[in-house]
């Protein structure tokens, strides 16, 4: 029987987000994750920054999530 934590690393590895090529009008979902620092006072400290790049142009989308 697969342990909790085997099964925790498999969802790590199969479900997060990768840097890769997405056809257009397709969609991806995952997660992203990440361990904060020992000195990080609140997640108000944070901010996620995602780049998309059109391959066709080169424009570079940026989206930005506050973590609060």
């Amino acid at each position: 029987m697969i342990s909790d934590a085997e099964v925790i690393k498999h969802n790590l590895a199969v479900k997060e987000l990768q840097n890769r090529t997405i056809s257009p009008g397709k969609t991806i979902q995952g997660f992203v994750y990440f361990q904060l620092r020992k000195e990080a006072q609140s997640l108000r400290d944070w901010t996620i920054l995602v780049e998309a790049i059109e391959i066709n142009t080169n424009n570079v989308n940026t989206f930005e999530f506050n973590l609060n």
